[in-house]
């Protein structure tokens, strides 16, 4: 896990915070430009699309509002608020949002299927919602063949969230929509999105993680179609330049961050993993010695050496905390209090959390990170290995003074390019309505010249001259007529 690709799709609080504020950020724009379109009347879409794909946006937005909230408050002030009530409402919210979505997506291209779907629309958010709130009942705690109920329910909500999304897709499909439009793309990497899901309950906690990514950025392409589809299709010059200049700020500065969070926590790893090395092989120097004298772990551990070079270890490395040893089947942790005090559990249950469970997401975000694991004896690592697990307090607080340097930045850049483009196209919107406005006269001197002009190019042209060698004979046979005298 120490590497840097690992570390990069990693999933901890600060991946969570950035991808919740970049997904927040994004329908902060769509939500923006429909609701203009509200309250200016505009024709973009009819009625009722217009209202659906709003209240999707909103859904969206309190969703990442939330998720942004939780996990600021987890990595930048350590403080953990209650987990089950964050994943319902969570998860309501989502898949709600994604419900309205693909309904608003139907009803821009059917204004007269508006009834039917916004009952559908509402029935399936009421019926996700009560799934939902079976997790505060007390059957979340069974299994059902080594899965817990939370997950099965978690998973059904979001089956009936992919159908939705689904029908959509395959109505705009039907009704003569090509793959490359945007309003397919956006149903299409929703779906997708949804689809992955399921797909991390199968694997280990290190490729569920890179699966989490890949639905992160699935969800992000489709927020950026959607909003990129909203600012193509305002007739505002002003949208245009605000949708398209804010999306290049947003993914611009979310790719930074990223790529900041996970450089600085391979380092910080990698850093820590060196500065415990020198512990690790003395108590493994120590305990392969004593093991192959016939002692057992706990009579080794109990040296006072032993116990020194353990304390002493503690204070070496930042949010050092734990010390995990295994030898023969037989267990002992060491852990460090924040107060200073070091605690001995002999044969402690195996608690850790580090990776997320594989067959359930109950488990609150782990808080700790594991710094070493050597084996005690290398040719045989199932008889007996050292873990050492630190704190992401330090850590934290590390990267977020990154994270906020650079969200600063950019949205003071933000700030300042929409305040300059906004003077711009009011400037020309003024220019055209002065054009418009001018006097009539100038117009009138105007339209003289462009005859002028016409008539000029007319008499020029082959047309032009044959009517002005007829119109001569005609003069000369009339004057001809003129001198002949009458009989």
């Amino acid at each position: 896990m120490s590497s840097l690709l690992w570390q990069l799709v990693d999933r901890t609080a600060e991946t969570e915070f950035i991808f919740a504020l970049f997904h927040l950020l994004l329908t902060g724009v769509g939500s923006l430009i429909l609701l203009r379109w509200i309250a200016r009347g505009s024709q973009q879409l009819n009625p009722p699309a217009r209202w659906l794909l709003t209240i999707a946006f909103l859904f969206f937005a309190l969703e990442f509002a939330t998720t942004a909230t939780y996990y600021g408050m987890v990595f930048f002030f350590d403080r953990h608020w209650n987990w089950q009530l964050f994943t319902w409402l969570s998860r309501v919210l989502t898949c709600s949002a994604m419900v309205f979505s693909a309904a608003g997506t139907v009803t821009s291209e059917r204004q007269d299927w508006s009834r039917r779907v916004t009952l559908f629309s509402v029935g399936g958010c009421f019926a996700i919602a009560g799934l939902l709130l079976l997790d505060f009942s007390g059957w979340p705690g069974r299994l059902i063949r080594g899965v817990s109920f939370h997950t099965v329910e978690a998973e059904s909500a979001n089956a009936l969230t992919i159908l939705a999304v689904g029908t959509a897709l395959v109505l705009l499909i039907v009704w003569g929509r090509r793959w490359r439009e945007p309003a397919l793309l956006t149903l299409f990497f929703l779906l997708c999105s949804g689809l992955v899901q399921p797909l991390r309950l199968f694997l280990d906690s290190a490729w569920s993680n890179l699966w989490w990514h890949v639905q992160e950025h699935l969800l992000s392409l489709g927020l950026v179609t959607f909003v990129w589809t909203l600012g193509e299709y305002s007739e505002n010059l002003f949208d245009r330049v605000f949708v398209r200049l804010n999306l290049s700020f947003i993914l611009l500065g979310s790719l930074m961050l990223l790529s900041t969070v996970g450089l600085e926590r391979f380092q910080y790893v990698r850093l820590a993993e060196e500065r415990s090395m020198s512990l690790g092989e003395y108590l493994r120097g120590y305990l392969a010695f004593y093991e192959g004298r016939g002692e057992d772990l706990d009579t080794v551990l109990q040296r006072p050496e032993v116990l020194r070079r353990i304390v002493v270890g503690f204070s070496e490395v930042p949010d050092f905390q734990r010390v995990d040893i295994l030898l023969g089947g037989a267990r002992t942790v060491f852990r460090y209090s924040p107060d200073g005090t070091v605690t001995e559990q002999v044969g402690a249950a195996r608690q850790e959390n580090t990776d997320r469970n594989r067959f359930t997401e109950d488990a609150p975000l782990r808080t700790t990170f594991r710094m070493l694991q050597i084996p005690v004896f290398p040719d045989h690592e199932d008889r007996g290995r050292i873990e050492f697990y630190g704190g992401m307090q330090y850590l934290n607080r590390r990267i977020g003074s990154y994270i906020v340097v650079v969200y600063l930045l950019f949205t003071v850049m933000v700030v300042m390019s929409i305040i300059m483009v906004g003077v711009i196209v009011r400037n020309a919107d003024l220019h055209s309505l002065a054009g418009w406005l001018a006097p009539p006269v100038s117009m009138h001197s105007e339209e003289s010249q462009h005859a002028t002009q016409a008539r000029t190019d007319y008499l020029h042209s082959d047309r032009g001259t044959v009517e002005t060698r007829r119109m001569e004979s005609s003069s000369a046979v009339t004057s001809l007529q003129k001198s002949i005298p009458p009989r």
